[in-house]
């Protein structure tokens, strides 16, 4: 038979040398402690393991735009949008920086858990064009989010600027917000602006949850999601909204969430709003308990 050819581009050699590891692309590290017969292993940014159980640790700012910027990275997102995290320390960011959203862009969603562990975020600066194309435009700590949980973090005294806009998550899909608030920070969204969450589609569940900051846009302006578009059973619970809402057109406002019609999957229980705001009715609604 015909004989193989080896059109391999490295030799043994080559691989265990730390200069050929260290220009990999962050991926791999050298086999230091000598648990794959010297061959590169896979090298982590954090401390922990992206488990349920060893979450990666963030551990200040620094890990954060780390975080940031491996979700924009097209050779390395697929790894990291889909872990789990927890944030060790409340993080201050200076007025000047401005925060690149997470899974932002034409990347990958961001589908882990983010666990801010009672910790809050605060002065984070988001300004995207809202004129420009909508999906280069989610502006939130978490620009796409599908399938994915944050919980327990607050994000504080913050600037935010898009088309799609939010405190912690600019389009949803699918996504858990538990215990997580909006403390004083200023939201515009041209298109959708929300205390919490922007646009959130098939279904969600937020609990738990407040805001407190003013929120201001051209349409769909709402003190905890700015519009939903839900297709499976969802939930708003336990949450208020004492914030301000602005913008052009009062009947766009809506004291918790705009909504294009009435629906049986949606599910309101223990919610109160300070604003004057007439009550939006949704008579096909699960509601107990609401308060305005």
């Amino acid at each position: 038979g015909k004989a193989l050819r080896d059109t391999a581009s490295y030799t043994h050699k080559e691989f265990i040398d730390k200069k050929t590891v260290k220009g990999m692309g962050g991926t791999f590290r050298a086999d230091e402690k000598d648990v794959n017969d010297g061959y590169p292993v896979i090298a982590y940014e954090f401390d922990g393991e992206g488990t349920a159980e060893k979450p990666f640790l963030i551990k200040g700012k620094d890990d954060l735009v780390k975080l940031s910027q491996l979700s924009l990275d097209s050779n390395r997102y697929a790894f990291y949008t889909d872990k789990n995290y927890r944030l060790t320390q409340d993080v201050v960011f200076d007025s000047s920086e401005t925060w690149m959203p997470i899974s932002g862009w034409k990347i990958d969603s961001f589908k882990g858990v983010f666990d801010g562990d009672g910790h809050v975020i605060s002065n984070l600066v988001v300004n995207l064009d809202p004129s420009g194309p909508y999906f280069e435009s989610m502006a939130a700590f978490i620009a796409n989010a599908s399938g994915a949980t944050v919980k327990n973090l607050g994000i504080k005294s913050a600037n935010i600027k898009g088309a799609y806009s939010a405190a912690i998550v600019a389009n949803a899909v699918d996504v858990k917000i538990v215990n997580c608030w909006n403390d004083r920070s200023n939201i515009y969204g041209e298109s959708i602006a929300g205390g919490l969450v922007g646009y959130a589609s098939s279904s969600i569940l937020l609990d738990r949850s407040f805001n407190t900051g003013t929120i201001d846009g051209e349409s769909n302006v709402a003190g905890l999601v700015g519009h939903l578009s839900i297709e499976e059973r969802s939930y708003i619970l336990n949450s208020y909204h004492r914030g301000k809402l602005v913008g052009n057109y009062s009947n766009h406002r809506y004291e918790y969430y705009g909504y294009s019609g009435s629906s049986p999957l949606l599910v309101r229980q223990n919610l109160y709003t300070t604003d004057s705001l007439e009550y939006y009715q949704c008579a096909d609604c699960s509601d107990a308990n609401i308060y305005h």
